[in-house]
């Protein structure tokens, strides 16, 4: 959804007041945070909606909506989003690579030389790919310096196609400059997955909501966006991969062994270790127990 100014029409609006992908939860801003509308502000509404159905089933029936909550108790910032990586889907039609892939695009300091002239601080930060992503990476430098990297391990488009990072807000200065790496997985299917707006096409974009907002700055930096916004246009490569261990990932991973000993009703031990190693055998006896009855 994008919010349009004054004099603005649904081909000219594009500052987003909210994304959805499959398994998001409820958007909310912080306290002191608002988005203004009225004759200061967003007049107006956009709603984008991308349907997909590649089996052609009849007869489904769309309920998709949503619902904003009004204040007029004015926050102390105003927000507004920045988009990196791929935002305005340039790649459209590109394939993704056969097998494991990475992609990365950057976003070099001097978009946030031109456009930002003071401090802005990310108070949220989400992840989207689609359904042949499976790892997200995302790097802030400042001054040659990595300071953020910042990433989903295991991405899963159905569970939460937009991975909202559990950060802690951050600041973005003026010169700062950021890179997005996505991994695919086309699979044994290889059946040429390209970069586009359904679910079995692909994209890779960080959505970046922070304050105080900065209305003369559309709030994009990546592939293909120097004519628009001079100065956000960023590079972007592809890298083709051998196999899961390129990418990277460490959560869920068997890169090591756990070597964990208790003692279960060891008369030897402290009574710490001799209470945890009895909880332990009781949750297992309790799990083996509610196996059963699942299975009944």
């Amino acid at each position: 959804m994008s919010g349009m100014l004054e004099g603005e029409t649904c081909d000219t609006a594009f500052k987003h007041v909210w994304v959805w992908a499959p398994g998001s939860e409820d958007f909310t801003l912080p306290e002191n945070v608002g988005l203004p509308f009225g004759p200061s502000g967003m007049t107006g509404f956009r709603m984008e909606i991308h349907y997909n159905n590649p089996d052609e089933i009849p007869d489904k029936i769309n309920n998709s909506g949503g619902r904003l909550i009004f204040t007029t108790n004015l926050r102390e910032h105003d927000a507004a989003s920045f988009v990196l990586g791929d935002p305005s889907v340039a790649l459209y039609g590109t394939p993704i690579g056969e097998g494991w892939s990475r992609w990365d695009f950057g976003c070099p300091s001097s978009c946030t030389e031109n456009y930002f002239s003071q401090d802005i601080t990310v108070f949220s930060n989400f992840l989207h790919m689609h359904e042949t992503g499976e790892r997200m990476v995302f790097n802030q430098y400042r001054d040659g310096e990595e300071i953020q990297n910042q990433f989903v391990d295991n991405y899963d488009f159905e569970q939460s196609g937009s991975y909202q990072v559990p950060t802690k807000p951050f600041i973005i200065k003026p010169g700062d400059s950021f890179n997005l790496i996505c991994y695919y997985n086309e699979g044994a299917k290889n059946d040429n997955r390209t970069f586009g707006l359904a679910s079995y096409e692909e994209m890779c974009m960080a959505f970046l909501w922070y304050y105080p907002r900065n209305d003369n700055f559309l709030g994009m930096c990546g592939a293909n966006i120097e004519e628009i916004f001079p100065g956000c246009g960023g590079n972007f490569s592809y890298t083709e991969l051998g196999s899961e261990s390129d990418i990277g990932r460490t959560f869920g991973s068997s890169n090591g062994t756990c070597n964990l000993e208790v003692a279960l009703h060891s008369e030897d031990v402290t009574s710490g270790v001799a209470h945890f190693g009895y909880s332990l055998s009781s949750l297992v006896a309790f799990s083996a127990v509610l196996f059963g009855l699942l299975n009944e």
